[in-house]
């Protein structure tokens, strides 16, 4: 069920605020987890709210953030909502092209699928080294994402979330 959760709350905070959640099932009325989703799914929350409810886990939940280019907003709502020091182990902003290279390796575009599958990659990894700092039953999630702009405010980019699996 935490596995659920996890994923549950991170996908969701990145959705759109203004959408209602749709109905997830739990298979425990006892479980503590399927109290928060289904307060998740009485009211809309915003972006801070969600972030919120995920540092609000007493530290069972710990993840890293690493943002490329534009898309550099989605770890300072974690920061806003507080208590983030219990969820976030880490956070990079590598704006620059050389130090992305450096981190994540070498690659054709900055803005890619392969870049932000090195990022999620090295990033997990350096959390699954802390792993035996963290209290018994902590899930992992990492959070990448590489974003462009040009100069009529379109672009593109690539998200993405790895999470720990039992």
């Amino acid at each position: 069920m935490r596995k659920l959760l996890t994923l549950f709350l991170l996908l969701t905070l990145f959705s759109c605020a203004h959408k209602r959640v749709e109905k997830v099932r739990a298979t425990s009325s006892n479980d503590s987890c399927f109290s928060l989703l289904e307060s998740f799914q009485r009211k809309i929350l915003t972006p801070l709210e969600k972030a919120r409810s995920i540092n609000d886990q007493d530290g069972l939940i710990k993840g890293s953030f690493a943002e490329i280019g534009a898309g550099q907003d989605v770890s300072g709502t974690f920061f806003k909502a507080k208590k983030a020091s219990g969820t976030i182990v880490k956070t990079i902003s590598a704006y620059g092209k050389e130090e992305s290279n450096r981190l994540y390796g070498d690659g054709q575009r900055f803005v890619s699928k392969q870049r932000l599958f090195s990022m999620l990659e090295t990033e997990f990894k350096s959390l699954k080294e802390l792993e035996d700092q963290f209290q018994s039953g902590t899930k992992l999630f990492s959070y990448s994402n590489s974003v462009t702009t040009n100069k009529n405010g379109s672009g593109h980019g690539w998200i993405g979330i790895r999470f720990q699996v039992d």
